[in-house]
């Protein structure tokens, strides 16, 4: 595990109660139905994040490898990094799911996100993204308390965004291309491809409507001579034979 440095984020407890409860559910491949993953409760944040931020349910609908995941949460001075928020999340469900997901997750490098409704007023898309980084930071210390009830298999470090729009640049909403550039490039080869098949299509037409000249071969042309020569040396051989007249005095 990659350990975050210690001031990169100022973790701050939260008091918790049933009402901050969030389950958690995952898509495990494309078009199929999300599974229960797990029932979680915030256990620290950082930055401006507060108890209520993240809904009833969210939904980890698609992975990426895209950089802004991989980074994310982009770390100050970046102007997104403003907009990030970070907590850890402590499974209050029993069911022990959550070291076998973040072991996938750790083994394919992969980033799990999904889109929320976001929970606040003044979100211009209205709607909120949280991932959960494969390279999870270890837990600091103090943060379970006197681990009485908790252990570390029980955590799950997650970041999230109230405003998708905040994100930045390389973001891409599941199921859209990466981005317009890419969508403009499939565009074209799609274009260059369909001119080819009616290149493919027209040229046997245009061929078939010019008649061909025929060929001559070398040896038609080589017959053709032998037997006009033949027939030159017949007719002089028959001159020779025929007998002269003898002039008139």
């Amino acid at each position: 595990m990659l350990e975050y440095p210690k001031n990169r984020y100022l973790l701050v407890g939260t008091s918790t109660t049933a009402m901050d409860e969030t389950t958690i559910l995952l898509v495990p491949a494309p078009g199929a139905r999300p599974e229960f993953l797990a029932t979680v409760e915030p256990i620290g944040s950082s930055g401006t994040s507060k108890s209520g931020d993240l809904p009833f349910e969210v939904v980890l609908s698609s992975y990426t490898r895209d950089a802004w995941a991989i980074s994310c949460p982009p770390p100050p001075p970046s102007p997104e990094s403003a907009h990030w928020k970070s907590t850890w999340l402590k499974s209050v469900d029993g069911r022990g799911k959550l070291p076998g997901f973040l072991k996938y997750l750790r083994e394919r490098k992969k980033v799990p996100f999904g889109r929320f409704d976001s929970t606040d007023a003044s979100s211009a898309s209205g709607k909120g993204v949280i991932m959960v980084p494969f390279d999870q930071p270890t837990p600091p210390p103090g943060l379970l308390g006197d681990g009485s009830d908790a252990s570390v298999d029980d955590l799950i470090y997650c970041a999230y965004v109230l405003d998708e729009s905040n994100i930045g640049r390389g973001y891409r909403q599941p199921g859209l291309p990466r981005t317009a550039a890419h969508a403009q490039q499939q565009k074209q080869v799609k274009q260059q491809q369909s001119l080819k098949r009616q290149h493919h299509e027209v040229t046997p037409v245009a061929e078939a409507s010019s008649p061909k000249q025929p060929v001559k071969s070398s040896r038609a042309t080589s017959g053709m001579l032998g037997n006009l020569l033949g027939a030159t040396r017949k007719t002089n051989t028959k001159l020779d034979t025929l007998p002269t007249r003898k002039a008139q005095p």
